[in-house]
């Protein structure tokens, strides 16, 4: 496009420093995003881990935003019964209390540009799963510093 140029979304200066990793007896999870399924995709991730592979294996998952699918992704969890292993934490105003917290960044989305989720959790020294979409995976390095899974799109 001639009349099209593409801006980076820049890091707050308080979100460029290393957070030290937080020691969990079990493994960490979370996402940082919108509560909007269409496009986050939180309740696939939720049915995912709802799957077999998932039921034995221990873990947490913290959902960290706010938005219209609230209500929606909270029946979900009732419904797959992990309502002792995801939890919805609302917004949080400094990413840092974030990584305090967590030990791993989830990305399902199936639409973003270059998130700054993403470029907070690994300036935190977090590992990323995501999926291959806008600048995700320019950040990410395939089983390297992180795991970029392909999206489906689905065609109605």
């Amino acid at each position: 496009m001639n009349n099209a140029i593409e801006l980076c979304n820049p890091l707050s200066s308080a979100t460029t420093v290393y957070v030290p990793y937080p020691v969990c007896k079990i493994p960490v999870m979370c996402m940082v995003a919108r509560l909007e399924c269409d496009v986050k995709c939180q309740d696939l991730l939720l049915g995912v881990l709802a799957g077999n592979y998932w039921k034995g294996k221990e873990w947490v998952l913290n959902l960290y935003g706010e938005g219209p699918h609230k209500e929606y992704l909270e029946d979900l969890i009732q419904f797959y019964g992990m309502g002792n292993r995801v939890f919805l934490q609302g917004y949080r105003n400094t990413i840092e209390d974030i990584w305090a917290e967590n030990q791993l960044l989830i990305m399902a989305s199936t639409g973003e540009g270059t998130p700054i989720s993403l470029l907070t959790a690994l300036v935190a020294g977090r590992t990323a799963v995501v999926t291959n979409v806008g600048g995700c995976a320019e950040y990410v390095a395939d089983n390297k510093t992180g795991f970029v899974a392909e999206v489906l799109h689905l065609i109605v």
